[in-house]
């Protein structure tokens, strides 16, 4: 667990309310001037809550910040579109997108498996897995696992991460 962690749960308790609320009073139908601001005051802050959650829960769920990356790409593209390209009918500026996101999608890829080849430590396997757990400070689950106590009777693990080769083993 991360140290705010449990106060996403606590925002998506509050972020569930609030849109069943607004779907309970309709917002879809205030179409006054004070309702329109309202509504895209609280879309804005509802769509902010949903991005600090997949932050706080990233330690857990670890595809949470591609996936925003995800969604974020092509609303930053429709805003783009509304700006720049007001006359363009959606449908039209919609087919272009393929293109661009394709190629952002290919990029992000070969820069991600790039940087996985580029070091050892930045793959996951059982060193960084271990090294991870030491860092975070995770005890040793001795009563699941009790074939991983070192017989030393220190308490330690029976492994260690052993730095003296290249690439590191357990």
């Amino acid at each position: 667990h991360s140290r705010f962690g449990d106060y996403a749960y606590l925002f998506a308790g509050g972020l569930f309310l609030s849109g069943f609320f607004f779907y309970i009073l309709d917002i879809g139908e205030w179409n006054t001037a004070a309702g329109y601001i309202f509504r895209y005051i609280i879309v804005t802050a509802m769509f902010s809550v949903f991005v600090l959650i997949v932050i706080l829960v990233s330690n857990e769920v670890t595809f949470g910040i591609i996936t925003l990356f995800a969604l974020l790409n092509p609303l930053w593209l429709l805003m783009v579109k509304s700006i720049f390209y007001r006359g363009t009918e959606t449908r039209s500026f919609v087919s272009w997108l393929s293109g661009p996101l394709l190629l952002i999608s290919l990029l992000t890829a070969a820069t991600f498996l790039t940087w996985i080849c580029w070091d050892y430590s930045n793959e996951w396997n059982s060193v960084t897995e271990v090294e991870a757990a030491v860092r975070t400070g995770c005890a040793a689950n001795f009563e699941d696992y009790p074939n991983c106590v070192s017989e030393d009777g220190s308490g330690n693990t029976c492994f260690y991460v052993d730095s003296s080769v290249e690439p590191e083993e357990l």
